[in-house]
């Protein structure tokens, strides 16, 4: 595995965080998980909003398979 799990540090409990800081309804996130995509029309610097919430669902899916939560990666 290329990483190390650290002593000390919850996993679970930043996995939790991490998906539930992606279900908030703020920064243009409703208009991301409706479409999948943020519009110019939803809110400013859209492309860049886009592309940050994608990447952070890959994380979240990653840590879901590092934790085996298959049916979290199945559905993200």
């Amino acid at each position: 595995m290329p990483w190390q799990r650290e002593k000390g540090f919850d996993y679970e409990k930043a996995f939790q965080a991490s998906k539930n800081s992606a279900m908030l309804d703020i920064f243009g996130l409703n208009a991301y998980k409706q479409n999948n995509y943020i519009s110019i029309d939803d809110e400013h610097e859209s492309v860049s909003k886009t592309v940050e919430y994608a990447y952070d669902d890959w994380c979240i899916a990653q840590m879901a398979k590092i934790l085996g939560k298959k049916k979290i990666t199945s559905t993200s």
